[in-house]
């Protein structure tokens, strides 16, 4: 499965696509995600103190304040040099080459985002009606940080956009015609990245299942389109319900208006609203790809 677009998409990658450098390009952003988190710390305990540290990181661990919500977000960053350092050094390439040069990326990230914000709402209106929900933050702390929650959410979804649909598809494609590799390699990580078994319990499988179905369908938008837009489109989206809507008590929920009456531990409750969640996710794919295409 080639897409013209994405032939395209992929070109700044085939000068340099060794698999040798692939890999020591995964090991170079893994240090400089690491070396960024560590200048946060480091920032951290120069503003609060070292004895406070300790405090601080379980309150990260749990992030169910506005403040350890955001700085949460903003460890992304830490991802985007990430992307952009191993892109730099092992491919010769650029922040452009990652994002991609379709003509249409301001206009495919509006329209997708679009689509994705119409299906989600309704959704999210269909979820209220059938179920109770309790108060998180007041309605105007809520829409005085909503700019900034905003920001850090296109943070968040820019920088696990440029890792996994801009970097690892485009060095992998570059590398294995066979879209099992360039398709499942990256959507298998993205989708482990999200794991929490600590924190999600039983859940975790079925929550690592969705990321990985997601990082499936945001794959095939990038190789249609010819760029990392759409599929950045749609993660915003779904990141901006998923954080600021309603959220699970004991996610990342310090920014959220409403959370919901259970946990990560009811599983009775959750396992058909993941698989719900999951159908909706499918439709909103299938939207934007007809949306888009060209």
């Amino acid at each position: 499965m080639r897409y013209p677009a994405h032939a395209a998409f992929i070109a700044p990658a085939t000068e340099r696509s060794a698999l040798w450098r692939l890999v020591l390009g995964c090991g170079v952003a893994l240090v400089v995600f690491a070396l960024t988190l560590g200048a946060m710390t480091g920032l951290l305990v120069a503003v609060v103190g070292s004895e406070a540290l300790a405090v601080w990181i379980a309150r990260l661990q749990e992030p169910d304040t506005p403040i350890a919500t955001l700085m949460v977000l903003s460890t992304f960053l830490g991802m985007v040099f990430a992307a952009l350092a191993a892109a730099r050094l092992l491919h010769r390439r650029g922040l452009l080459s990652l994002i991609g040069q379709n003509g249409h990326v301001s206009g495919d990230f509006a329209r997708s985002a679009g689509i994705a914000f119409a299906i989600l709402i309704l959704s999210l209106a269909w979820f209220l009606w059938r179920n109770p929900v309790e108060a998180n933050l007041a309605f105007a702390t809520w829409a005085m940080l909503l700019p900034l929650a905003l920001l850090a959410i296109l943070i968040q979804t820019g920088a696990e956009e440029l890792l996994f649909r801009g970097y690892l598809q485009q060095q992998l494609t570059a590398r294995f015609a066979n879209p099992l590799v360039w398709m499942l390699v990256p959507s298998l990580l993205f989708g482990l990245a999200h794991f929490d078994p600590a924190g999600m319990g039983s859940t975790a499988p079925l929550m690592l299942a969705a990321a990985t179905i997601f990082g499936l369908l945001a794959a095939d938008l990038t190789a249609k389109t010819g760029s990392i837009a759409a599929a950045w489109g749609f993660h915003f989206a779904n990141n901006c319900l998923a954080l600021l809507a309603v959220a699970v008590p004991g996610s990342i929920s310090g920014l959220s208006l409403y959370l919901t009456p259970f946990r990560f531990d009811d599983t009775d409750v959750l396992l058909p609203m993941i698989a719900q969640d999951m159908a909706v996710t499918v439709l909103i794919w299938a939207a934007i790809r007809t949306a888009l295409h060209r």
